[in-house]
Parts: structure tokens; C-alpha cells; sequence
């Protein structure tokens, strides 16, 4: 874990930024009001492993690419999501509900408070401090340096095509190990490609009426849709950017989906 520092930032992108999404504004000041303790990288393989072992198998069956179109796979899971991993890669193929069930039970094992990021809380943990679209700066050219995403590699190994593939290599096919890319300016690692990550919210299709409290999620019990941060290795280098918003079924699993927790330090001192 690393400590996530308080303070405030506008989240969302301006309308004159390449790429933008209309789902990504307005762009509207945020308070972090306290420290936060932040996964210094997605959850793994091996440390979902362990939950697994305590709580037993989840269902099979996760989306994978086959000839270039997203297709359920049945005979998939996060332990076999049709590539190889090892324990130190972030795990996929798992749902929101997963996550949240790894949150609690990592709760419950260390009598930590343990949660999902809210979706503001995890915008201001990708930009690290930064106001530029990618939190390495402005330019989509050198993304192969920052961060996996789909490149020539992924092309030919499973058939992600358009226009937006970059046209350099990032020397990974499909997830790569954690902290193989350089770390943001809060010394997080792949909060930008690698594996989209669940949030805490429920998907709204733009900001109005956003709560100014970063610690305030929209996460009702029961929601059609929840966001889905980052980009992933089979993402463009657009959705990449700290402001990019996706949204998916809480129930779905994709071989492109991970994430990572957080753990509220206010709660932990009331407690001490």
C-alpha cells in the first residue's frame, strides 16, 4: 500500500482535450479530505489466489478476444483467462462483486477497513499530482514507455485492429507483471493500461450533480452498470488517460478487468 496524500482536483477533462468523451464532464473541483492508503499496484494472481483458497472457487466463464471480437468464453476463469500468468501478474476475469468480496474478506482477515476506490478517489490517485491527459504528460507517441496497452504485439497475438493500435511495442502481448512500467507521481503503478480497474460507482453518463468529496460514492446497492478505470493491454492509448471513463455490467467478467483496493487511515486511527 501507498499513502495517497489529502488535497484537491479538478476532475473530469476539458472539452478541448484529444479524446474526450462527453461522459467526462464537467470538469469540477474535488476534495480528498484525508490520507489513503492505495494497492501500489492492481491486486495479483497469487494474493487473489489466497481469497480464493479461504472462500472458496467463483464461477467460470469470462469475455475473452477471439478473432478480434469480444465472445464469452465458458471454459475461462481468472486462473486460466486464456493466457499465461504468474503470481505476480494482476488478476483478471473477475467481476465487481468479486472485487468487492476480496475487499471484505481482506477486511475481515487483517481488521483493516479495506473497500474499493470510490471513482474519485481513483482519479486522483492515477493523476499523481498531474493535470495532463496521460499522467506522463501530453504525448500519445511515447505511451509504449508508460504503461502496457495495445500495441503491434497485441495486434498479432489476438487480432485487436482500428486505427487506434499504437504503432509502437510495449514488449508485452497481454498483461504484463506488475511494476514493469514506470510508477505516477504517487509511486502507483499501472493506473494507466495493464487491466481496467472496478470502482466503487455506479455509472452516471456525465458529472451533474457530483459530490465535491471525493469519499462520497455514487455506489448504490443495486446498479446496471459500474465504471471501470484505466484502460487496459487491449485498450487505445485515448482510454488511457486519467480522465477516461468506461462502463461495464457489474456481473461481467473480462479477460481486460482487474483491480486494486484501498484503506481508509481516518477509520484505522478512530479505531486504534
Amino acid at each position: 500500500m501507498v499513502v495517497v496524500p489529502d488535497g484537491r482536483f479538478e476532475m473530469g477533462s476539458p472539452v478541448s482535450e484529444a479524446g474526450r468523451d462527453s461522459d467526462e464532464g464537467p470538469v469540477h473541483t474535488v476534495t480528498v479530505p484525508a490520507r489513503l492508503a492505495v494497492g501500489r499496484y492492481p491486486v495479483t494472481r497469487g494474493e487473489y489466489q489466497r481469497f480464493i483458497a479461504a472462500k472458496g472457487a467463483r464461477p467460470a466463464g469470462c469475455t475473452v478476444l477471439k478473432n478480434g471480437i469480444f465472445t464469452p468464453d465458458p471454459e475461462t476463469d481468472w486462473s486460466k483467462p486464456g493466457f499465461e500468468q504468474t503470481d505476480t501478474h494482476p488478476v483478471t476475469c473477475v467481476s465487481w462483486q468479486d472485487a468487492r468480496d476480496y475487499a471484505a474478506w481482506l477486511a475481515e482477515t487483517t481488521g483493516k477497513p479495506y473497500r474499493l476506490l470510490t471513482e474519485a478517489e481513483w482519479e486522483y490517485a492515477a493523476r499523481g499530482g498531474t493535470t495532463t491527459p496521460w499522467f506522463w504528460g501530453t504525448d500519445p507517441g511515447v505511451a509504449c514507455q508508460h504503461a502496457n496497452l495495445a500495441d503491434r504485439v497485441a495486434l498479432a497475438k489476438v487480432g485487436i485492429g482500428g486505427a487506434d493500435v499504437l504503432s509502437c511495442e510495449d514488449g508485452f502481448a497481454f498483461t504484463s507483471p506488475v511494476t514493469q512500467f514506470p510508477a505516477n507521481g504517487f509511486r502507483l503503478y499501472d493506473m494507466a493500461g495493464n487491466l481496467f480497474q472496478w470502482v466503487a460507482d455506479c455509472y452516471r453518463p456525465d458529472y451533474s450533480g457530483a459530490s465535491g468529496v471525493a469519499t462520497e460514492s455514487r455506489a448504490e446497492a443495486n446498479c446496471s452498470a459500474r465504471l471501470i478505470r484505466g484502460g487496459a493491454w487491449t485498450s487505445p492509448v485515448r482510454q488511457a488517460r486519467s480522465g477516461s471513463r468506461v462502463w461495464e455490467h457489474p456481473e461481467h467478467r473480462g479477460f481486460n478487468i482487474g483491480f486494486r483496493v484501498a484503506r481508509d487511515l481516518n477509520l484505522e486511527a478512530r479505531h486504534r
